[in-house]
């Protein structure tokens, strides 16, 4: 009984070891022996967002509201790519984007569009994921170091009212935009 527990216990860590491998062959012995390996590679959807730039808004003049854009380039790796994205204020709270100065905020907007027009584009929620799906392009080459050719914007507003509402001081924030391929 002994003797054929540790026969059925060396079979079994021999089947075993072998589902390692199930599709591989292996060699016979002799003067040569040729086994084969089977070979599998997945590429999931890749995306890049590229040739950003910072937004100097300026200094407020007193009137009208305060806009700055920024074009730059969403590039994945499949023919008709499509991606999502989410734009997140360092100081946003809620839905709210916010530039920030000591303990004092200014609400801005922000909208993106999948095109370099951001007129007409969607207008964004703080860490909210936008409807989408966009359209990226197919990049090719390695790398793809530039962006030279841009299709994608963003442009954020701060208003009027906001603004002459403040508090002197030099506002700022970080606004992470985050792509995701579908």
């Amino acid at each position: 009984m002994r003797f054929r527990k540790t026969i059925c216990t060396a079979a079994a860590l021999v089947l075993g070891g072998a589902g390692i491998a199930v599709a591989a062959t292996q060699g016979t012995v002799g003067s040569t022996s040729t086994g084969t390996v089977n070979l599998s590679l997945t590429i999931p959807k890749l995306v890049r967002i590229f040739g950003l730039t910072d937004i100097a808004l300026g200094t407020y003049g007193g009137t009208s509201d305060v806009t700055g854009s920024e074009t730059f380039c969403v590039h994945n790796n499949a023919s008709a790519g499509t991606y999502k994205i989410r734009a997140t204020s360092t100081n946003g709270t809620g839905t709210d984007f916010r530039l920030k100065a000591g303990s004092d905020f200014i609400v801005y907007d922000v909208t993106f569009d999948d095109s370099t027009t951001p007129a007409g584009g969607t207008n964004l929620d703080n860490a909210v994921e936008a409807a989408g799906p966009y359209t990226g392009t197919k990049y090719t080459g390695v790398g793809l170091a530039t962006c030279s050719a841009a299709n994608a914007s963003i442009e954020v507003k701060a208003l009027e009212a906001a603004l002459q509402d403040a508090n002197p001081g030099a506002y700022t924030d970080t606004l992470t935009l985050l792509v995701t391929p579908l």
